[in-house]
């Protein structure tokens, strides 16, 4: 769905609400089609963006990437009826947001999202948007993020549906990104950042498209070893993959 009344910059082509499988709660949401050969670093003062140090010494790409996420963090608060307003880096780079919301932002070669809900509907969310990985990239990938039972599980139940080829470097990136959502969702409760192999995936299911992953060591207080989370996952085109993590106490 078209996010209209937003005028955009004209390094963005398109402005849409994401398409989130589950949404037991009320929940904002962007995603904005990008052109990051168009960004000019000039965009982030007309758009009355604070661009932090470490944004601010870095290369081309890393200030689009700021520049679209942080566009995609004001209007994701904006759907949620929240007033848009400044969404600083953490000491760990994670988004800070404003009193009383949680959410999440990412971004992958033209495409930028971001999901907003208020405090304790969920403990934590998760989002993360991810193009296919070429195929020179696939055994790096797998040797990081994938052991032999996920391998068989993924080539198993993910094989071919109406719509999509789910080749090996489509699996391998569909996992990758269900773990970066994991990570993402578990933050605010685990403050650090936590290795591909604390969690597996154990189950795969339709109707919606969602992983079942299981935690494979002691992350926090709230998160321990065998609790199981929800990422569910849509093709957002025929090289991109959506997930979603979300998860309560």
């Amino acid at each position: 769905m078209a996010l209209k009344g937003l005028m955009l910059p004209r390094c963005v082509g398109s402005a849409q609400r994401l398409p989130i499988p589950r949404a037991d709660h009320p929940v904002g949401s962007c995603l904005l089609h990008c052109d990051t050969a168009a960004f000019d670093p000039c965009d982030l003062a007309d758009e009355g963006l604070p661009v932090p140090p470490s944004v601010a010494r870095s290369v081309h790409k890393r200030k689009a990437d700021f520049y679209f996420g942080r566009l995609a963090a004001r209007r994701a608060l904006r759907t949620l009826g929240v007033v848009p307003t400044e969404v600083p880096i953490g000491e760990q780079g994670e988004p800070v947001w404003p009193a009383g919301v949680i959410g999440s932002i990412t971004h992958s070669d033209g495409l930028a999202a971001a999901v907003v809900c208020r405090r304790g509907l969920w403990r934590g969310i998760g989002i993360n948007v991810e193009r296919c990985f070429t195929p020179s990239r696939l055994q790096e990938v797998r040797a990081r993020v994938m052991n032999d039972s996920e391998h068989a599980l993924l080539s198993t139940h993910l094989t071919l549906d109406s719509t999509f080829s789910w080749t090996e470097t489509a699996r391998a990136t569909l996992l990758f990104s269900a773990k970066e959502s994991l990570f993402k969702a578990a933050f605010s409760s685990v403050g650090r950042f936590f290795d591909f192999s604390a969690a597996r995936v154990v189950a795969i299911h339709t109707d919606p498209d969602h992983l079942t992953l299981c935690v494979n060591e002691d992350l926090s207080a709230e998160i321990c070893r065998g609790r199981e989370f929800t990422a569910e996952f849509l093709m957002l085109d025929d090289d991109a993959v959506l997930t979603t993590c979300a998860w309560q106490a």
